[in-house]
């Protein structure tokens, strides 16, 4: 296990809170024609936390065509949906926060009959091994574990990362098969003041041995010296760069920043971190939704913006902004307080899912990547809530 090894990488730092993002790859059916790029033939599925489903949507009509949620009890929510990149196969974890039960369920991706299921407390992260292993995280046992596929058996386990005394959380953002790595963003608590900590840390996890083989510290920081407080991030391993969505005594910021040269690129006040923030998969523009709130929520809240900014990757440039006024119904002033970003493989699409629970509700709407314009409304009613979104092919 070179526990000694892995262990002199990990302590005595300490890092921030983190958001996770899933950051969409390419594959061998996303070309890109001479206009600008096609259209993605496949699925988007979105969880609604105000019912309880979820939901499949073609991403060529922007229709939903099914959806379903668990039976064993109104109660269950869905959490995160994984989808295998040969389209096989579906990965959903419920949660019941009423009587804290859990479930795990795999599915045909294509019929949705439920090939097999356990319950374990789950956060499904990546098929693995040719989606041959699903890669899933335990947090209620703090570890790491490899479920077979399609029988869900699980096959072995890691708490190295989890067993550091002053871990708080783990969030995987980004796979990579070629090298068998999976990047980590991590935070841990301070001794003195758990809810405080000083710096981001990312890791390269190699899952095949157990072991993290690069680390980085985010030196993201003030004019005070003190480490920004990280909420999403976005990665970019070609070029060593993560672009996030960070807060600061001051204000919100999106920040590029060069992990591999530790240099600040870029620095744009926005008017709120809460959003997603998400690379396009030709990693050229960055997308990031402040999700807005109505003049007449509170002090505290007045006037946000309700945007999904576009800048550029290279030269942090802002290129567009993408209102999300004036959609909801009878009430124009009202933001869809956008919250998750997802893009076709092909990157003809960026969708978007909205929704809050104390101040109206949202939907899931598609974007045009080549106009930067809202194109359809999957729901117009407004009657969702969406938090969790992920792509799948057909």
């Amino acid at each position: 296990m070179k526990t000694a090894k892995r262990f002199k990488l990990l302590f005595g730092m300490l890092a921030l809170p983190v958001m996770a993002m899933l950051i969409a790859s390419c594959c061998s059916d996303c070309p890109t024609g001479p206009g600008g790029p096609s259209a993605y033939r496949g699925w988007l599925y979105a969880t609604n936390s105000s019912n309880n489903y979820l939901y499949r949507i073609d991403t060529e009509t922007d229709k939903a065509v099914d959806s379903m949620r668990c039976e064993l009890s109104e109660d269950y929510m869905p959490g995160r949906v994984v989808s295998s990149s040969d389209g096989k196969y579906l990965a959903v974890s419920f949660l019941d926060n009423v009587n804290e039960l859990y479930v795990l369920r795999l599915f045909d991706a294509q019929t949705w009959e439920l090939i097999s299921e356990i319950n374990v407390p789950s956060s499904p992260l990546f098929f693995i091994e040719n989606n041959s292993l699903l890669l899933d995280v335990d947090e209620v046992n703090g570890q790491f574990i490899y479920y077979s596929v399609p029988n869900l058996v699980p096959v072995d386990y890691d708490p190295m990362i989890y067993s550091h005394p002053n871990l708080y959380r783990l969030d995987m953002i980004e796979i990579d098969e070629s090298k068998k790595l999976a990047y980590i963003i991590a935070r841990f608590n301070r001794e003195t003041g758990p809810q405080y900590s000083d710096s981001v840390c990312l890791y390269a996890y190699n899952y095949i041995q157990k072991e993290i083989e690069h680390e980085w510290i985010i030196n993201i920081r003030d004019n005070n010296g003190d480490f920004y407080m990280v909420a999403r991030a976005a990665l970019d391993t070609d070029r060593s760069r993560i672009y996030v969505n960070t807060s600061a005594p001051d204000a919100f910021y999106v920040v590029g920043y060069d992990y591999g040269n530790d240099q600040v690129l870029f620095r744009h006040q926005i008017e709120s971190c809460y959003g997603d923030i998400v690379l396009t998969p030709n990693k050229k523009e960055i997308y990031v939704v402040d999700p807005g709130m109505p003049g007449d929520f509170g002090h505290m809240w007045t006037g946000l913006a309700g945007t999904l900014y576009v800048f550029d990757a290279e030269t942090g440039a802002y290129t567009h902004g993408i209102s999300l006024y004036g959609f909801t119904p009878n009430y124009p002033d009202i933001p869809m307080f956008g919250n998750m970003i997802a893009f076709t493989p092909t990157g003809d699409k960026a969708y978007v899912g909205s929704g809050r629970s104390e101040k109206y509700s949202g939907t899931v709407c598609s974007i045009n990547t080549s106009t930067y314009a809202v194109e359809n409304l999957v729901w117009p009613d407004f009657n969702h809530m969406i938090l969790f979104l992920e792509i799948g092919p057909k």
